[in-house]
């Protein structure tokens, strides 16, 4: 996998700390990125997310690294509390190890995205896959692992979720802010790779139907995470050289907004 101990410590800006500092403020992306003090753990679903992702797009890998855990070491009702699940744990160190349901639910998934009309040919095209990139946002460092860049196409980014139709994930990818990572990746990939690409997202149900659709994100996208990008990039410029991680949320009253859908 190219998310190595090497790309995690490079002092440059991921499209995932921009939405920290906009989601969760300047306190806690001064936690997690840069005295990386704030410990974490992969939930089921992002584990599940990830065994899909290398299913999809790094095959190789997911053979190595996924490991199906045994009925036997498990406990009666399935739990992961024995003592020879631990034993098990400990002798794959590294690994991916899902249950049996929780991997077949990846691999449904993974044909389900390869038998979709528009989103088969995208995964099953040749492209630059999981490679790390790194470029400039005017002087600030940034780094980046799009999911993959097929040169001439566009920029393809896989999302496991449990919303795939439009409505529904459209008010995800605004709470998510999937639009300051098409941009953030969009124009990094256009100062690595000298080409302009348009963005898609694969939106995959990990659970029975198996929905895929495919998002190709519209002008309007890529202006609104512009925005919120450049905002996020001078501050964070301001802060460092200020070294100044506080929030106003720390010290004052915070007046709630209309609720959006009243």
């Amino acid at each position: 996998m190219s998310r190595t101990k090497d790309y995690e410590e490079l002092p440059a800006l991921s499209q995932s700390a921009i939405k920290d500092a906009k989601l969760e403020g300047w306190n806690y992306f001064h936690k997690r990125h840069v005295e990386r003090s704030l410990p974490f753990e992969p939930s089921k679903s992002m584990e599940l997310g990830t065994a899909l992702h290398l299913a999809l797009l790094e095959p190789d890998v997911f053979r190595d690294k996924i490991l199906v855990i045994p009925d036997e070491v498990l406990a009666k009702n399935g739990a992961k509390s024995t003592n020879d699940y631990k034993q098990f744990e400990a002798e794959n160190q590294g690994r991916l190890l899902l249950k049996n349901d929780d991997f077949m639910n990846v691999v449904s998934a993974y044909h389900a995205v390869h038998q979709h009309p528009a989103a088969g040919p995208l995964i099953a095209a040749k492209g630059i896959t999981e490679k790390p990139i790194t470029f400039k946002w005017y002087n600030t460092n940034c780094k980046g692992i799009p999911d993959k860049v097929i040169p001439g196409v566009a920029i393809v980014d896989v999302k496991s979720t449990c919303v795939v139709q439009p409505k529904k994930f459209q008010r995800q990818a605004e709470d998510l802010l999937y639009d300051v990572q098409a941009c953030f990746y969009r124009d990094g990939c256009m100062e690595v790779y000298a080409e302009r690409l348009p963005f898609v997202f694969i939106a995959v149900e990990l659970e029975p139907p198996y929905r895929v659709r495919a998002y190709q994100v519209p002008d309007d996208w890529f202006m609104s995470g512009f925005s919120i990008i450049n905002d996020i990039v001078q501050e964070y410029e301001r802060r460092v050289s200020e070294n100044d991680w506080s929030d106003v949320e720390d010290r004052e009253f915070v007046l709630l907004e209309k609720m959006r859908w009243r």
